[in-house]
């Protein structure tokens, strides 16, 4: 199948990076900040819409940003650095509204067409943990093992689709510290859905590496990474875990 590139320009610098696309063919991302132009460090996020792009709102109080998923309702999810900490925020019909979710550092990942948004937030000791607004927080595998604190546990959710279910990663029983996010998933972690805030195991490609899953569409198909590798899960309707297969 032939594809046509095209040019989505810049603002405020020669920079830019899309980073997702909906159904109307409008993009998301980040380019060149009017408070700090031309410095790819202190970005701020974009919405382009039919050739035109336009800088999302930043309020007073945050330096810089990105825009990392959006709807077709006008809303879109990313972060905000308020000088201290990165803070997950959604764009509403353009103005940024901070998602409640606390931590050392939080992100707005995903959001479908209904608005509910997926993302994570640090906590104490470099863990971090999985949110869905307005539906509450995510849990990772159960149990939690006596000698480990509940807080002490990673999960981190990246995707989210229009029938609520959420996609990410959880760790297998015991703390993970200091995973960055889309980082290589290190034993101990395993891809993980969310549905009705019930947490199920999605396995990974081999024996003792880790995975974690980034998208999920409609059908419930689910792409990721299982250790270095690509990989794609598909979950049946009545099934847990259908197949995970490296993509080819």
């Amino acid at each position: 199948m032939p594809y046509k590139i095209s040019d989505l320009g810049a603002q405020n610098g020669d920079f830019s990076q899309a980073f997702a696309l909906n159904n109307e063919s409008q993009v998301t991302g980040w380019t060149g900040n009017p408070k700090t132009p031309n410095n790819p460090a202190s970005p701020a996020p974009f919405l382009w819409t039919q050739g035109t792009m336009q800088v999302l709102d930043i309020p007073n109080q945050y330096w810089y940003g990105r825009g990392f998923d959006l709807n077709c309702r006008d809303e879109i999810v990313g972060y905000l650095y308020d000088g201290t900490i990165d803070v997950a925020i959604i764009w509403i019909a353009g103005v940024a509204q901070r998602l409640p979710w606390t931590g050392d550092a939080s992100y707005g990942r995903s959001i479908n067409g209904c608005g509910l948004a997926a993302g994570d937030a640090g906590a104490p000791n470099n863990n971090t943990k999985a949110h869905c607004s307005p539906a509450g927080n995510l849990f990772p595998f159960p149990p939690t093992p006596p000698n480990v604190l509940p807080a002490d546990r990673y999960c981190r959710a990246y995707g989210i689709n229009s029938l609520g279910k959420i996609v990410g990663g959880s760790d297998t029983g015991n703390p993970i510290p200091n995973q960055g996010a889309f980082a290589p998933p290190v034993p101990g972690i395993h891809a993980s859905i969310w549905d009705k805030g019930q947490v199920r195991d999605l396995g990974s490609l081999h024996p003792n590496e880790g995975s974690e899953a980034y998208g999920i569409n409609d059908h419930e198909q689910v792409v990721g990474r299982s250790a270095t590798m690509l990989s794609c899960g598909i979950t049946g309707s009545c099934v847990i875990l259908d197949q995970v297969r490296p993509i080819t």
